[in-house]
């Protein structure tokens, strides 16, 4: 009823519901049992909870909170604050939802609150969490994830308990609300931190950015950073203030430029990538590529001056200029032909040439002729009789823009010198080295002179002891010193070479050349084929032959052997020199041999033509002639040369001239060479072996011996040559003096011609009896190329009355190759029985009283008997063979070609062969084997 004691039941039971109270009011409550309903006898005395009283329920809350904000916004964290209203109810609920709206609360739902997002009741089944339960108006969340809005509402509730919370969920101003959270620290570092405009107080400091929306640069003096705190964005200043750890930069980009610098000093440089701003920074502390990375400022222009500027060596187009350094790191040497030098410009970097001319330039006419640390340099390149002006500047710092120059005079710097003249031979008069007309310089050579021998028709001869300061012997260019004089040379001795040739100096008898500086000996290596070369001087080893392969070869293998560091290059030895680099010019540098010399050479099988072969050398600088009439010993040594032509070889035989491939008795200088030794000797020579020539080729006729054929077969360009010879004193098998064997080729590309002896000895120069009868021979073939091929007579020293011819037995064709060149196809083979070769002598007289004259030529050859005819008509006839009974083996008609011919196959022994034409009736007796 509102007021006073009221009785709210009256019965038998143990419950009642009572109605119409108010809220949030305290009623107390008596039960009193009674018996006897008509008059009722009660029990007034109390009990355990009787009395008791309850207290209603308040109503939900008629404020609302409001204006929810954000604080503290991190990847994974931020701070959620409210404003609750003056009637406000007895607490507050926050609830928070990932992407979406959160939901509302659910009246009578008593909800269990956690901070850490996730962890607190849901609501229903909604992925809304309740993150904060309670009266104040803030929560720190944790537990988010980066990068991801979240929406929250908080809602003002009364009472609690279950079943008993009333929540008021209508909407206020930012109430719900939402918020994204901050990114991760960036997962890629900045990296390749680098420096450009260095300069001695400032620079620019460069990198590859990593993926964070900014980053931070922090500097020390050495490499050692503390790492940035997440949550600070420290200001920057690109002015280093001197000490510690100090941030230079913090923004988006990808450079800054430091200033306030001190010169000569280490910088580390560190690059911090972040995302975020404000508290809500996230660095990433790691290090990567090139970060840190630190940088040295340049120095200032060095303070003391290079001074005290000398000249030695001085000659007409060369000086060594040598000073006394000052202070700086590096130092300039500038020339002017004249004077007057400009100076070099600050941040400038100077490349140097010690070939005047050749380098930067600092000025008009002012060279760089040196940038390095040392003391002095060694100049060529200038002109004789001219004044020049040398100065040398100090500088710190090197690159591109870096250098500091002292741009101040020195105690004799600048300096200035005259070079001297130089005389080049002209041979305009003579051959005398002594006569005035034939120098270009009108005057003979001195001590002070530098000599040029250039070629010429009037090669120089020294009679007379002779002098000169440097003297170089151009390609193609010969000087020579008479026995008993001396060439005394003050400076450095240089024989050139270049693909046009090598320089020659000879030495006869006595004759000597005496250098004070250095003996410069050039070889000129073609392309990347194999090479054979000997020492021209006394002493060296394989180690200037830098990116050479140098193989010695081994007679007792026979084999090659691969020489390494160290390894000495013996006087007189052949060896073989492949580069992967293609031609160069080698040098060699030592003292020149000269005088006797000699090798000793070995056969260890004797009889076996697979052994015998020794690679030796021209040890001189100059040709040498195979052919010399004093001056070689050579002692169990065939007197053939074999010579290495890159792909095959050529021969040289010093008795008969006879050659093949180009062979030639001149071996140049430094040439390395085969020779073949019947057994063990010794191969020598003296001053009276070398010439003054290139090394020339035999190709006049009137220099070789009669009865010689020289046979050459071509595919393209790809040829080889065989010969033949018939000469005094020759035997059937390989001569030591006269015969030359068949070195093989190791190029598929060149077919090759050999002829071979009765022991199958296989020869590229094949010297027999002398001719008397008609002689067939076979003729070896080698082809590792399918193809069509061509063998001609290229050299035939035969009579007229002496035919020529070639039989090919697998084609069945004859061509006299006095006449005709033979082409023929092959496939690859090694065949020393598809040719042969016939010699036909055509003579006359009478035979057993039978005239007979020089239009037959009859003749075997094995099992064949063969008729040649030597007229120019048409012989018809026919060819009857009997045995040495008289019996007749065989009759045939000839087939009117130049060559017949008629297989026996019967035992060996002598026939009767009787050619018997319309008016003439030829005989002969043949050996049939």
């Amino acid at each position: 009823q509102g007021s006073g004691e009221q009785v709210v039941y009256n019965g038998s039971s143990n419950t009642v519901t009572v109605t119409n109270f108010d809220p949030n009011t305290t009623y107390y409550f008596r039960v009193y049992d009674y018996n006897d309903y008509d008059f009722p006898k009660y029990n007034t005395s109390t009990a355990t909870n009787n009395p008791n009283s309850e207290t209603t329920l308040k109503l939900t809350p008629v404020a609302q909170d409001c204006n929810i904000a954000f604080s503290n916004i991190n990847a994974t964290t931020m701070t959620v604050s409210w404003t609750r209203p003056a009637s406000k109810g007895d607490n507050c609920i926050l609830i928070a939802k990932e992407g979406s709206a959160a939901s509302n609360p659910v009246n009578g739902e008593d909800y269990t609150a956690n901070a850490t997002f996730g962890s607190g009741d849901e609501i229903g089944s909604s992925a809304s969490y309740v993150v904060y339960k309670g009266s104040s108006n803030t929560v720190d969340l944790t537990n988010l994830l980066a990068n991801r809005t979240y929406h929250f509402k908080v809602c003002e509730f009364n009472n609690s308990g279950a079943g008993n919370t009333k929540y008021l969920t209508k909407d206020t101003t930012n109430n719900p609300n939402s918020q994204l959270t901050a990114n991760a620290a960036p997962s890629t570092q900045a990296s390749n931190i680098s420096f450009t405009n260095v300069d001695a107080t400032t620079l620019s400091v460069d990198w590859t950015s990593g993926n964070g929306e900014n980053r931070i640069v922090i500097m020390n003096t050495s490499n050692s950073f503390t790492d940035p705190t997440d949550g600070t964005d420290p200001s920057a200043d690109n002015a280093w203030k001197g000490s510690g750890e100090q941030v230079v930069y913090n923004s988006n980009g990808s450079t800054v430029n430091i200033t306030n610098l001190d010169a000569n000093t280490t910088y580390w440089f560190r690059v911090y990538e972040y995302n975020n701003s404000g508290s809500s920074t996230m660095y990433n502390t790691s290090t990567a590529t090139g970060n840190p990375n630190s940088i040295l400022t340049l120095k200032n222009a060095p303070t003391t001056q290079a001074t005290n500027i000398t000249f030695t060596n001085v000659a007409s187009t060369s000086v060594t200029v040598s000073w006394t350094n000052g202070n700086g790191d590096n130092r300039l040497v500038v020339a002017k032909n004249g004077t007057g030098i400009t100076s070099p410009t600050n941040n400038t970097s100077y490349s140097a040439n010690s070939v005047f001319g050749s380098g930067d330039i600092t000025g008009s006419g002012c060279y760089v002729v040196y940038n390095g640390t040392g003391t002095s340099i060694d100049i060529t390149g200038l002109s004789q009789n001219q004044t020049y002006e040398f100065q040398i500047f100090e500088f710190n710092n090197s690159g591109t823009s870096y250098a500091k120059y002292n741009v101040s005079s020195g105690t004799d710097n600048p300096r200035s010198l005259t070079t001297s003249g130089y005389a080049e031979w002209t041979g305009t008069t003579s051959t005398s080295w002594d006569v005035t007309t034939n120098w270009s310089s009108s005057s003979v050579p001195t001590s002070s002179t530098d000599v040029i021998i250039k070629s010429a028709t009037n090669k120089p001869v020294i009679s007379a002891d002779a002098s000169c300061n440097n003297i170089t012997i151009e390609p193609g260019a010969f000087l020579t010193i008479n026995s008993g004089y001396t060439l005394s040379v003050s400076g450095d001795l240089t024989i050139q070479a270049s693909s046009s040739g090598l320089g020659s100096l000879i030495e006869n008898g006595t004759g000597a050349v005496s250098v004070t500086g250095t003996t410069n000996v050039q070889n000129y290596i073609s392309n990347t084929d194999w090479h054979y070369l000997s020492s021209p001087i006394t002493s060296t080893t394989v180690n200037f032959l830098t990116g050479y392969f140098v193989n010695s070869f081994n007679e007792a293998g026979p084999s090659w052997a691969h020489l390494t560091s160290g390894d000495a290059l013996n006087v007189m030895q052949g060896y073989s020199v492949k580069n992967s680099s293609g031609s160069q010019t080698i040098t060699f540098n030592g003292t020149l041999n000269t005088g006797s010399k000699s090798i000793s050479t070995y056969n260890t099988t004797p009889g076996n033509d697979s052994y015998g072969w020794n690679l030796v050398g021209n040890p001189y600088p100059s040709t040498i002639d195979w052919k010399a009439s004093s001056g070689w010993t050579k002692t169990n040594v065939d007197n053939t040369v074999y010579i290495f032509l890159g792909s095959s070889y050529s021969t040289f035989n010093g008795t008969t001239n006879a050659s093949t491939n180009s062979g030639s008795r001149y071996i140049s200088s430094m040439q390395g060479f085969f020779v073949h030794a019947s057994g063990n000797g010794s191969l020598g020579v003296t001053n009276n072996v070398r010439v003054d020539v290139t090394r020339a080729y035999f190709k006049k006729a009137d220099e070789l011996p009669n009865n010689l054929l020289k046979l050459r077969v071509e595919k393209g360009d790809y040829n080889d040559e065989a010969v033949v010879l018939f000469y005094p004193n020759a035997t059937q098998i390989f001569d030591n003096e006269f015969d030359a064997y068949k070195m093989f080729s190791g190029n598929a590309d060149i077919p090759e011609l050999y002829t071979s002896t009765q022991l199958g000895e296989q020869l590229a120069v094949n010297t027999l009896p002398d001719i008397s009868n008609n002689v067939t021979i076979p003729l070896g073939f080698k082809t590792e190329q399918s193809g069509d091929y061509t063998i001609n007579a290229i050299e035939n020293t035969f009579n007229e009355n002496t035919s020529v011819l070639l039989e090919d037995l697998e084609q069945n064709e004859v061509v006299d190759l006095r006449t005709s060149d033979y082409s023929f196809n092959s496939g690859s083979v090694y065949n020393s029985d598809r040719f042969l070769l016939h010699f036909v002598f055509e003579a006359s007289g009478l035979v057993n009283n039978i005239e007979i004259d020089n239009s037959i030529s009859i003749y075997s050859y094995r099992n064949n008997i063969y008729i040649k005819n030597n007229s120019q008509g048409i012989i018809k006839g026919e060819v009857v063979v009997y045995n040495i009974l008289g019996k007749e083996i065989i009759r045939k008609q000839l087939n009117n070609t130049t060559l017949n011919k008629v297989t026996i196959n019967k035992i060996s022994g002598n026939y009767i062969v009787r050619v018997l034409t319309n008016n003439k009736i030829y005989s002969e007796k043949v050996f049939i084997k």
